[in-house]
Parts: structure tokens; sequence; C-alpha cells
């Protein structure tokens, strides 16, 4: 069976890991690191940041990976965490253009984010949980404090 893109790129990313590797450690200590098209498309002390920067590239990669630099890329066993990571790239994205709005709209409340916007509002986590499990299709998303930033969290460390 002829492997799928995603496979091909991810095949790719890991040789040009393999390639990368002492420059990454040398040059970026102590910041995460994005690789995507067989390079290295973002770096920064600031994981949100490289989420940003992913969500910005054009077209979107079929794969990429996010890692701090002094660590090691777990590469993805299918296509699934690739979904989640661009999710969050959406959600970083989304996140600098609302957040304003979020805090004025929402402000006391905690809300439910995911594609890049506000899917659930409510007093209490637990509420806006059960509101966001009522939703179909399921969905991955993040419940915070509107009057917080939200904990984006790398998928892979």
């Amino acid at each position: 069976m002829e492997p799928s893109n995603f496979e091909k790129e991810l095949e790719c990313n890991r040789q040009a890991y393999e390639r990368l590797e002492d420059e990454i450690r040398r040059e970026y200590t102590g910041q995460w690191v994005a690789l995507a098209g067989r390079k290295i498309v973002a770096a920064s002390p600031d994981v949100d940041a490289i989420y940003a920067a992913v969500a910005e590239l054009e077209p979107m990669p079929d794969f990429f990976v996010i890692f701090a630099a002094d660590g090691v890329p777990l590469f993805p066993h299918g296509p699934d965490n690739l979904v989640f990571e661009r999710e969050i790239a959406v959600n970083c994205k989304a996140w600098k253009a609302i957040r304003e709005q979020v805090r004025r709209d929402y402000s006391g409340q905690y809300v439910a984010m995911a594609h890049g916007r506000i899917i659930a509002s409510g007093p209490g986590f637990d509420e806006v949980v059960a509101e966001v499990k009522r939703l179909q299709p399921a969905q991955d998303y993040w419940v915070f404090p509107a009057d917080q930033e939200p904990m984006f969290q790398p998928f892979y460390a």
C-alpha cells in the first residue's frame, strides 16, 4: 500500500531532525522549535509563539512537530496527533485576536475554546465541560477562566 502524504512527510521530517539535531541543540537551547517541511520553521522560548507561527504557515503542512530544543521530538504514529497540534495552533492564533473581547464579554466566567472560537461559557468549570460534552460532534477543547491566559500546552515535549 502506498504511504499517505502524512506518512511521507513524517519520515522526511524524522530524517531532517537527525540531520539538524546538533544544530538545534547548539543554536536553540532553552527554546521551543517547530520542524516542518524538512526544516526549522520557528524557534522561540515562548511555546505559544511557536504555535502561532505554525498557524501562519501557508499552506498548512501535512506534518509538523514542536519540541524543546534540548529534548527529543516524539514523532506521532498517526494523523490524530497532527489534528491536535493544528487545533492548538489555530487556538493560539485566534486567542490573540479575541482575548480582549472574551475578557470583556465573559468576565468572571469560564469559557471553552475550540476551532479558534468560544464554544461554551458558564459560571464554573464543571458546567462548561458538561455543556461542551453535549455538543456534537465531540471535539478537542480547552476550558479556562476568561480573565486568565489559556494554557495551550505542547503535545510533544
